[in-house]
């Protein structure tokens, strides 16, 4: 569970760093996000992010916790791309 738990984390965070930068977010909302709003989906991702690796770190131990989270976090930020490709694709067809 805790693998599952860390995919998601780092995916939500990914997802979330994506939000922030205002070439992503037309393509995703179809609108630009405030600065504010940017900012918060910005702080978001980190936070996920760091989360997932102190939960890594502290459920399956600081030097097996690491490579578990690089690993997450490698499937996560491969998935976000894959979203984002997937959208854009559909996006530039319409």
């Amino acid at each position: 569970m805790i693998h599952l738990l860390l995919l998601l984390l780092t995916a939500i965070g990914f997802g979330l760093l994506c939000l922030s930068r205002a070439r992503h977010q037309s393509d995703l909302l179809g609108r630009k996000l405030t600065g504010k709003a940017a900012n918060r989906a910005r702080w978001g991702g980190l936070f996920s992010l760091a989360l997932a690796f102190f939960v890594a770190g502290d459920r399956i131990g600081w030097a097996a916790g690491t490579l578990e989270w690089l690993g997450a976090a490698s499937v996560g930020a491969v998935s976000t791309m894959l979203m984002l490709s997937l959208r854009s694709s559909r996006n530039s067809s319409r």
